[in-house]
């Protein structure tokens, strides 16, 4: 293990359950020797790095932050080679990563490595499955600026998964809450994690400001809608299939 990889694997260990010191660990991950898998013999003069397809149907492009992880993960059938982080995410944009697949790895979508290479954060923003049978109390969110709007817009129509969006202020009278701005997405069980996470790194780009969502609650379509669907307050802000400019 080199000093680099060293560094990375104490910070990685240092993180916090509730994401304390992931902020320091991507920065050093961006100047850091990072390591991928590409095919032993490859004639196409091109550089093509090795995918895996995961249980789930997603196509994943591994990395590693250790040179002997990424040798035994590719066992003996494919190259390592080497690059610093921000090189490698340049080179990959547009795949979805997982560092370290064998051990304790994380997921990066491509709009969270976008966030990274343009020197932003991974700000944790409050994504919760909404719960069918939950009450609470609604009201219209008013003030959302509207480049965050047309972002969002934008990239539920990129993402192909998302059904139709909704903004409210919304206080879950259950728990006690405060109202929160939240961006209410309509997409099946299996798109929720992408497009929640794709929505967050959107959000992130823009610093907090009165009117922008705090809270993702996504809802599966085929599973049933609650009550409080047919609410008033509810604005759409997006319709698959719908121009929103």
């Amino acid at each position: 293990m080199n000093q680099s990889s060293g560094k990375l694997q104490r910070m990685l260990d240092a993180i916090a359950p509730n994401g304390e010191g992931e902020d320091a660990f991507f920065r050093e991950l961006l100047v850091s020797t990072v390591f991928a898998q590409v095919p032993s013999s490859d004639d196409s003069g091109q550089l093509r790095f090795i995918q895996f397809i995961s249980p789930e149907g997603e196509t994943l492009l591994p990395f590693f932050t250790d040179q002997t992880k990424a040798r035994q993960a590719g066992d003996g059938s494919a190259k390592v080679v080497e690059f610093d982080g921000r090189t490698f995410f340049e080179l990959t944009l547009g795949a979805t990563l997982v560092m370290n697949p064998n051990d304790r790895w994380c997921k990066l979508y491509p709009d969270e490595v976008r966030v990274l290479l343009d020197g932003g954060t991974l700000r944790p923003l409050n994504k919760e499955r909404g719960a069918q049978d939950e009450q609470v109390e609604l009201s219209e969110t008013v003030g959302t600026p509207e480049d965050i709007l047309e972002q969002l817009q934008y990239q539920m129509a990129s993402l192909g998964a998302v059904d139709r969006g909704y903004l409210a202020d919304i206080r879950r009278t259950a728990v006690g809450s405060v109202p929160e701005t939240a961006l209410i997405v309509l997409v099946k069980k299996s798109q929720t994690e992408r497009v929640c996470r794709s929505l967050i790194a959107v959000l992130q780009r823009f610093p907090p400001r009165p009117g922008s969502p705090a809270l993702i609650l996504p809802f599966d379509p085929t599973a049933g809608l609650p009550d409080w669907f047919e609410h008033p307050s509810l604005r759409l802000i997006f319709q698959a299939g719908q121009s929103h400019d």
